[in-house]
């Protein structure tokens, strides 16, 4: 009969030794792309957050404008009443149709990547029949 001993040897023996430290290496130079992309991820979780407040806003504005006599003033109230801040609010009743408008202005907010991305204008519209 034939006799074949086998024999397993650990992986750290298979490795050359150029080769030992090629994982931590590779992990050093992927770790800040995986910070950045994150971070990237993060910054896009809070602009979306800040476009749904602004057409929250804008909706409550557009509604309690379709009912007062001056639709400016009523949604440039309702925008101070809610804390947020917008650039701009146009504000419109003709033809029974309330229209109101906001723009804001959004600055990158996390560290490191503020040089890298510009400051965003985000933009809501909302169209409401005017309630007598």
């Amino acid at each position: 009969m034939f006799s074949t001993k086998w024999s397993i040897k650990p992986a750290s023996k298979l490795a050359s030794k150029n080769e030992e430290g090629q994982a931590t290496i590779e992990f050093a130079l992927a770790l800040p792309l995986l910070v950045v992309f994150v971070m990237l991820i993060a910054q896009f979780a809070i602009v979306a957050r800040q476009q749904l407040a602004l057409w929250e806003v804008t909706r409550n504005a557009a509604r309690y404008a379709s009912v007062s006599i001056d639709p400016q003033l009523a949604a440039q109230e309702i925008a101070v009443e809610s804390g947020f801040a917008p650039t701009a609010i146009v504000a419109t009743n003709s033809d029974g149709i309330t229209q109101v408008s906001m723009t804001y202005k959004e600055n990158t907010s996390l560290p490191l990547l503020g040089p890298f991305i510009p400051s965003l204008t985000l933009r809501a519209h909302v169209a409401m029949l005017t309630e007598p």
